[in-house]
């Protein structure tokens, strides 16, 4: 799919992405899927759980790059449940069926591309992280300026990273093609679409991830809702989002009105006139 194709606007029958919206659409897909959610978010705490506690379980005295190796390995642990979770919310949204071995089946077959989607997602982010850290350590006032124009360009790439993931499945599943043309797949192109929708909407995108930010901060307050329900839950939120702002410029099909069927049509029929 073409960048301006990416950036045409909305039809007049396409309605624009609100956040209430959003934010209901997730709770009941999430609650319609709950099962299923606690699974996936499980199996993606315990992958990331995994080289963290190898780390912490190497004798001491080992050498600090050994302890840095499993640190950096985290991504080959997480990869494929991140792509399968979002691959699952991404069935889900659309109405297809969805069981936890698509987890598995969609995260292996994403892996190479996701690990690479990873590890970008992980250098960007301690590049831009680091940076704001050591100008704000200078009191000069050039490195206040400079910590104010990484504090923005960090906001920016949070904002970037909350529909990197939809964006990626969408694009790998074939959702993006257009009849002619084949979308670009890869890490690369899944950065620079969620550059064009973050900017395209950029109050929408601060919400969303403010709305994310919230969620997991009353997340962890419990301690517990962390660990069986956050990664489940982001990826449905951040997937019903990144969906309602490519409905709005028209690069996917308005989702099918649903009507609230009349009672008349659960009625068998009139049994006082099958009386004799």
């Amino acid at each position: 799919m073409t960048v301006m194709n990416e950036m045409i606007p909305a039809q007049a029958a396409a309605p624009p992405a609100r956040l209430g919206r959003v934010l209901g659409d997730a709770a009941r897909s999430a609650w319609d899927r709950l099962g299923l959610l606690l699974g996936v978010s499980f199996t993606w705490m315990a992958a990331l759980s995994a080289p963290l506690s190898l780390e912490r379980a190497l004798p001491r005295g080992t050498p600090g790059v050994a302890h840095l190796a499993f640190i950096a390995a985290i991504p080959l642990f997480t990869a494929a449940p991140t792509a399968g979770a979002f691959a699952l919310a991404h069935r889900i949204a659309s109405h297809r069926e969805a069981a936890y071995g698509d987890l598995w089946r969609d995260g292996v077959a994403h892996f190479g591309a996701a690990l690479r989607l990873q590890y970008a997602q992980v250098a960007v982010t301690s590049l831009l992280v680091t940076a704001l850290v050591f100008y704000a350590r200078i009191p000069a006032w050039p490195a206040r300026a400079a910590v104010s124009l990484c504090g923005y360009v960090l906001l920016l790439w949070l904002m970037m990273l909350a529909v990197q993931w939809p964006l990626f499945i969408l694009q790998e599943s074939g959702a993006l093609d257009d009849a002619d043309r084949r979308a670009r797949r890869g890490a690369i192109a899944a950065i620079r679409r969620s550059a064009f929708l973050a900017l395209g909407r950029p109050f929408f995108s601060a919400a969303l991830l403010a709305a994310a930010a919230l969620i997991t901060v009353a997340m962890a307050a419990t301690a517990v809702l962390p660990a069986i329900l956050w990664a489940g839950v982001m990826a449905m939120l951040t997937t019903i989002a990144t969906r309602a702002l490519l409905v709005e410029y028209g690069v996917l099909p308005p989702p099918p009105a649903q009507e609230p069927v009349p009672d008349l049509q659960f009625r068998i029929g009139d049994t006082a006139a099958r009386r004799p």
